[in-house]
């Protein structure tokens, strides 16, 4: 839990929140296992999610961002450098050349490279695959 106890700026507005019994214990467990108030956690929480207004949002747990980071292996704090550090992993450079590979398509690569090192087995795979588009093979 992030929630700071810092004071409401001039021109805040109170306003009252019905919820399920069970979902005000469960901010209220929140609450208390962070040492604050169930307004203090409600108040952080509605703040940081102000605009997570997407039709399918996406939502990790804190277990589930260090699986993304150990998968990913660096540290991913915040969408945009999710989608970064995927970009970069699906990405390939031919002689300046980005390009985005999919996800099935690089792993089958990886799959076929027969113990060649994979950027070897990947530069000569280009090579050879764009000598036969251009016949020359």
């Amino acid at each position: 839990m992030h929630a700071t106890a810092t004071a409401l700026p001039r021109e805040a507005v109170q306003v009252r929140v019905i919820l399920p019994k069970e979902i005000a214990d469960l901010y209220e467990i929140q609450a208390e296992d962070a040492g604050f108030t169930l307004e203090q956690v409600l108040q952080e929480r509605l703040q940081a999610c102000v605009y997570h207004d997407s039709e399918k949002p996406l939502y990790f747990t804190d277990a589930q961002r260090q699986e993304l980071d150990s998968l990913l292996k660096r540290n991913v704090g915040s969408a945009e450098k999710a989608l970064a550090a995927i970009r970069s992993q699906l990405t390939a450079d031919v002689s300046g050349y980005k390009v985005l590979l999919p996800p099935n398509v690089l792993q089958r690569l990886k799959s076929r490279c027969f113990g060649k090192p994979f950027e070897q087995f990947f530069r000569e795979t280009v090579i050879r695959v764009l000598e036969e588009f251009v016949v020359m093979r």
